[in-house]
């Protein structure tokens, strides 16, 4: 819908039609005791035929990742879908979405966003504290223990991996690092410090695809996380049974990295998804294209390099190395 939006513009039919989205839900059913599901479908049926007009204008790189870039800053795990979330699942929108989709999928800018992971391709960890305040990591294995110790208590609500692993990212098609800018719940930062990786030839890593290759993990590594997360997942996808997620102390010992890839991402995330008849998973926290390690598999440069966005996502790797 963000693309669409951008391409009708800000005096388009389409976007007068659903600016004040949320004012619209929130009167029907303040004055009227509308549920916002019947509000959404009554006025998706108005915005459907809007939807499916929207000229299907070049997809670039700017396009699409400033489109792309405030719903992934936007995600949430721990509330009931957003009335923009409600009223984007309504039926009627489905055709008009489904044909912004193929668009899009048709563009060269995606066009490697489904691969596997590949060793040859140039990847970045970002890190938003200036070198020399990170605080000492721990050795992975702690690290991987602790996390496990934390997942199972109400601290932690995502299903990521912990953050004292290395984490990379390849480089979008303007060449900027993409953990620069798809950060989910992310702070609105504007410096980051990026090192280039180095990924050995041999290093075994698994790659989410979509929501099969998340159950496929969770069915293989099972850790059960009902009493930590089932009731955020819960208020976010309605499941009523049991919840969990992926093992990464387990996942370890058969794979020296996990790696979403970008289509996978968008594929997978605020939803709930089955693992078997009794038991689901959602992917959380986790930023599309990341990739996280739990072996020596990968190297950074000791070197960084400070990027700065000097306004509305525009990032620039500042002239000096630090």
């Amino acid at each position: 819908m963000e693309v669409a939006l951008a391409s009708d513009g800000l005096d388009g039919p389409l976007f007068q039609a659903t600016w004040r989205l949320s004012s619209y839900m929130w009167r029907n059913a303040d004055k009227f005791g509308i549920s916002r599901k019947q509000s959404a479908e009554a006025l998706s049926k108005k915005v459907a035929p809007l939807l499916e007009q929207v000229p299907l204008v070049e997809i670039t790189p700017t396009l699409l990742y400033d489109a792309l870039e405030s719903p992934v800053f936007r995600a949430t795990y721990w509330v009931a879908p957003s009335d923009e979330n409600v009223f984007l699942r309504s039926k009627p929108l489905k055709t008009g979405l489904r044909r912004i989709a193929r668009h899009i999928a048709s563009s060269d800018v995606v066009s490697d966003w489904s691969d596997s992971f590949q060793m040859d391709r140039a990847q970045a960890s970002v890190s938003w504290i200036a070198p020399g305040k990170e605080k000492p990591s721990p050795p992975i294995g702690e690290a991987l223990e602790k996390w496990r110790e934390e997942a199972r208590t109400d601290k932690l609500w995502w299903s990521m991996p912990p953050w004292p692993l290395v984490a990379t990212s390849g480089k979008l098609k303007d060449g900027t690092p993409g953990a620069l800018r798809f950060i989910e719940d992310g702070f609105g930062r504007t410096t980051g410090w990026v090192r280039e990786a180095t990924v050995s030839a041999d290093a075994k890593v698994f790659t989410i695809h979509g929501p099969g290759d998340w159950a496929e993990l969770c069915r293989r590594f099972p850790l059960n996380v009902t009493t930590s997360k089932g009731v955020d997942w819960h208020d976010v996808t309605g499941y009523p049974h049991r919840w969990v997620m992926p093992d990464y102390v387990e996942v370890a010992q058969h794979y020296d990295a996990v790696h979403l890839s970008m289509a996978g991402y968008f594929a997978t995330v605020e939803r709930g998804i089955p693992v078997d008849d009794k038991q689901a998973s959602m992917l959380a926290r986790w930023n599309p294209g990341q990739t996280f390690w739990f072996t020596e598999s990968v190297t950074l440069d000791e070197t960084p390099v400070q990027w700065r966005d000097r306004g509305d996502q525009d990032w620039w790797p500042h002239v000096d190395k630090l």
